[in-house]
């Protein structure tokens, strides 16, 4: 509902969540829409260290491409039925989720930080999230798909 996300707007702690945490600057890093560049930089820098970055957009294939990586077998999965989230294009945008574009704006504006940050990494990330379509394959057919070097 609106108010829900009215209050997540408004909440302190979500207030650019990953360069809070990500950030040197412990105290007074984020605020709002006026998130100093430096605290985005802070956060770069530290992303830059890291050996592998996972977007969040594709967890199950970037896990899995992890896994090829380490040469680590794939445990064995708890529901290997289970059908995941398809990557399409036909998905709603957040816009269209939020259904208000006053609070979609006001987001927009709140979290630029993040945002950025976010954009900035997914190019970097182990897995391309972009063009992944797995038609509805299960999670033992993705599997498959990936450990051949396709993700």
């Amino acid at each position: 509902t609106a108010g829900v996300w009215w209050n997540y707007a408004s909440s302190k702690c979500a207030d650019n969540y990953a360069l809070k945490v990500l950030s040197k600057r412990k105290t007074n890093c984020c605020q709002g829409a006026n998130t100093s560049v430096a605290i985005l930089n802070d956060a770069k820098d530290l992303i830059r260290r890291f050996t592998f970055v996972i977007d969040m957009a594709c967890m199950d294939e970037s896990l899995i491409e992890l896994a090829r990586v380490l040469n680590l077998p794939l445990p064995e999965l708890k529901y290997p039925k289970k059908q995941l989230k398809k990557h399409t294009a036909n998905q709603f945008t957040a816009r269209e989720r939020i259904g208000n574009d006053t609070l979609y704006e006001y987001l927009m504006s709140r979290f630029r930080r993040d945002i950025e940050l976010y954009e900035w990494s997914r190019p970097i990330s182990l897995v391309d999230c972009s063009h992944l379509n797995f038609n509805n394959n299960t999670v033992d057919e993705r599997a498959k798909i990936c450990f051949g070097g396709s993700c």
